[in-house]
């Protein structure tokens, strides 16, 4: 999916998060593509940062936390984005 909450409100971006989050306990795998760093905490178990066509980080919540790659850290310092306040879905 690519950036399926843009666009939407906050009610209606909250919704397709959820059946979004739905599908993936349900065993389906699902690969979502957003700039909306907080949907993506919402709705993922595992995150990818892509930079020049290369993958550049590839991980769990923790590590996406815990990155030392600067150019993640800047990437999520633009939205002043404080990971440990958000929370996603175990896995």
């Amino acid at each position: 999916m690519d950036e399926p909450t843009s666009g939407l409100d906050t009610i209606n971006a909250d919704n397709i998060c959820r059946v979004i989050l739905n599908l993936s306990r349900n065993q389906r795998g699902l690969l979502v593509v957003t700039h909306k760093v907080i949907d993506a905490i919402k709705m993922a178990n595992r995150f990818m940062f892509l930079q020049g066509g290369a993958v550049i980080l590839d991980g769990s919540k923790d590590d996406l936390v815990h990155a030392l790659i600067p150019e993640v850290k800047a990437f999520l310092g633009e939205f002043n984005f404080h990971l440990d306040s958000q929370s996603a879905p175990d896995g």
